[in-house]
């Protein structure tokens, strides 16, 4: 807007207050700016903290199920019911499959982040063009250059 206009501003002496505006759009994209990446930032960190919840929640409660390591019921599981062997392999599934899942949840926020340009580029693209009244304009040009040509020889 400002560099459209700068004839104008010029000539009224209105430079520092254009130039005022100008600094206050850039803060204002910066603050938003800070929003966003910190959004960000934090749905990047989801998957993973999810994972270490899952696996220290098992952890905790699954430890007393192990063979050797308890008696009796805890939360209506009989403990001792499961050898070591596939209780540290159920703890490697968990993070087998949180690590999936935060691959799968990076692609989605990629492609979450991808929809504001592309909403750009199609308003872009679907605006309407001056190529009708450019082309007619080249036609009168070149028809008025055929003309002259002819007139002068």
């Amino acid at each position: 807007d400002i560099s459209t206009n700068i004839r104008l501003i010029s000539d009224y002496g209105q430079k520092e207050r254009a130039a005022d505006d100008f600094a206050q759009t850039i803060q204002d994209f910066v603050t938003e700016e800070q929003i966003a990446s910190s959004v960000v930032c934090t749905n990047v960190f989801v998957a993973p903290w999810l994972t270490v919840m899952f696996v220290g929640t098992f952890m905790a409660l699954g430890a007393s199920m192990v063979q050797g390591v308890g008696d009796g019921l805890i939360f209506g599981y009989e403990v001792g019911t499961i050898s070591l062997g596939a209780f540290l392999a159920t703890i490697n599934v968990f993070k087998e499959v949180g690590a999936e899942l935060e691959e799968i949840f990076k692609e989605l926020l990629e492609i979450q982040m991808a929809f504001g340009p592309l909403k750009a580029i199609t308003r872009l693209v679907n605006l309407e063009s001056d190529l009708l009244t450019r082309r007619s304009i080249n036609r009168k040009r070149r028809q008025e250059g055929r003309e002259r040509r002819e007139s002068a020889r």
